[in-house]
This record gives structure tokens, sequence and C-alpha cells, in this order.
């Protein structure tokens, strides 16, 4: 009985999974697909309950945009917001802003080009919505270091890999200039035999 009981408190591990397994299928799944819904009021709402459930009040929302990404929510996002339903645009906005609090989510939204669109966005939607004043500037950073440091890495392992070819390459040169010698002297040697 005591068992049953501390298996099933809110901060158990075994209530944590259920409960975030009974979201992600039940509840966060059918919202993401809601967001490709031609009536945008619909696509609206369904914007407005994933940001509750991934804004950074919500214990578990790293779980959450992890599933919003999974469920393939971020191309729904874009396309939202190049619709021209300006009512959508604020509530999409900050979703998207949520969802790049999580590092994992950095090169998905980025290469969906959530990063051009926060900073192309109407400064007027910014200064309308409170919600968004802090919000839009800081993922805007967030992306930008996010996409210097890959730059970063790929420069670097660009540079490593033409340092290693050119060090194959003298290592070859070498290896093919003492084998030339050798033949040489092989050549040389063997005539006298």
């Amino acid at each position: 009985d005591g068992f049953r009981r501390s298996a099933f408190t809110s901060s158990s591990p075994a209530a944590k999974a259920v409960v975030d397994e009974l979201l992600r299928s039940r509840v966060i799944g059918p919202l993401v697909a809601r967001l490709g819904n031609t009536d945008q009021d619909v696509a609206m709402e369904a914007a407005i309950a994933l940001k509750n459930f991934v804004s950074t009040g919500n214990y578990l929302c790293s779980e959450h945009s992890k599933s919003i990404i999974e469920f393939e929510g971020v191309p729904l996002l874009m396309k939202l917001l190049n619709s021209g339903d300006k009512k959508t645009h604020p509530h999409v906005l900050a979703l998207i802003c949520y969802l790049a609090q999580h590092d994992s989510n950095s090169n998905v939204l980025i290469k969906a080009g959530a990063l051009t669109a926060l900073q192309t966005i109407d400064p007027e939607v910014i200064t309308e919505y409170r919600e968004l004043e802090t919000l839009v500037p800081h993922t805007i950073s967030k992306l930008q270091s996010y996409l210097t440091v890959e730059q970063q890495q790929t420069e670097s392992s660009t540079g490593i890999k033409q340092f290693f070819t050119k060090q194959s390459k003298a290592v070859v040169a070498t290896i093919g200039g003492r084998l030339k010698l050798l033949y040489k002297g092989l050549t040389v040697y063997i005539p006298r035999l």
C-alpha cells in the first residue's frame, strides 16, 4: 500500500513518466497537428495551449518542447507565421521563443527560418504584446550565439581536416621519396650481384 502511494506522488519518477507519456501522446501530439488546421482560430488556440506547455513556468517545459519538435511542430509554426492572419502571430512568436530556450531545439529552429522571422517581425507586434518585449530580443540573441558557435565548430572542423590532409600528403611524399631512393639503391646493387 505504501509503495502504491509513493509510486504515484507527483514527484515520483513513475508518476512523471506516466503523466509525460499521456500528455505527449494524448495532448501535445494532437495540439501540434491542430497548428496545421485551415481554420486560423483553431490553429491560434493550439499555439496558445502549446505555449502554456513550454513556458518557463511549466515544470516539464523541456520535455514538452522536445515533443513539439518531434511532432514536426516547427514547420507548422513557420507556416502560420507566413500566413496573412496577424492575430496568430504573437502567439506563434511566443511559442517559438519558448522553444528556443532549450539549446537542443536551436538547430531545428534556425534551419526552419525562425531566426530570420524573429529579426524581421513588425516592431508593432512586439510593442503591442508585452510578453514579446523581452522574449524576442533574448531569443534572437540566443539563436545568433548558437549559430556563431556552430559556425566556429564548422570552421574548426574544416581547419582540422585541412591540417590532416596536408600532413597526410607530406607523409605520403616522404615515403614516396624514400621508396624511390630504396629502389634506386636496389637497382644499382642488384646488377653487381
